[in-house]
């Protein structure tokens, strides 16, 4: 993994960056505040613009990060996209909108995910599918908490190595890629419906 041949840990983020808000930003800062080593990549396609990446590197060095911690990229082709999370150990999850195929493609590759978990689907999106891949350690219930697991994270790098070493078989295995059982279930709730609703119209 990266952070064996660095000696310091890489975090990434691919998602959309309409959903890094401001409040997820002054978290990463933080994050790379309370651990000096770390760095951060954040691609996505609205990073190509020079106005957007400007005010980006403004908040990080208001927060005293300097430009050789961070990294801004812009769009890229999904081969590219793979190549760019095999240089990441960590995955930082936007709130309150979590990501979802991107989580997936980063799991798929070994990366695990810190997630904070919201009120509504579109907050809880991480929290599913880090517990359905047996990561539940890495599911945030406040900011602070946030930034503790990626603090642990980044000081035990054999776990992480691990972690990266069974984490797609473990995906494999689990409900997320299970397709026919998928299937059988979503059958199974419709049947439940109708059945209901004849019960309750007969």
């Amino acid at each position: 993994m990266p952070a064996e041949a660095n000696g310091f840990v890489t975090f990434v983020s691919t998602n959309n960056l309409s959903k890094i808000s401001n409040s997820v930003l002054e978290t990463w800062v933080k994050i790379l505040q309370e651990i000096p080593s770390a760095r951060l990549i954040i691609q996505s396609a609205g990073t190509g613009n020079q106005s957007v990446k400007d005010r980006l590197s403004g908040l990080f060095e208001s927060g005293g990060i300097n430009a050789d911690r961070y990294d801004l990229r812009g769009y890229t082709s999904f081969p590219e996209f793979g190549k760019l999370l095999d240089e990441a150990d960590i995955v930082l999850d936007p709130w309150p909108f979590n990501g979802g195929t991107t989580s997936c493609h980063t799991l798929y590759k070994g990366l695990p995910m810190i997630s904070l978990a919201g009120t509504l689907h579109a907050g809880r999106m991480g929290m599913s599918l880090l517990t359905n891949v047996g990561l539940p350690q890495f599911i945030a219930s406040s900011k602070e908490e946030y930034v503790e697991i990626a603090k642990r994270s980044a000081l035990d790098i054999p776990a992480l190595a691990n972690i990266r070493k069974n984490l797609r078989q473990n995906m494999l295995n689990s409900p997320l890629c299970d397709y026919s059982g998928y299937v059988k279930r979503f059958e199974e709730a419709m049947r439940k419906l109708w059945q209901d609703h004849c019960r309750e119209n007969s």
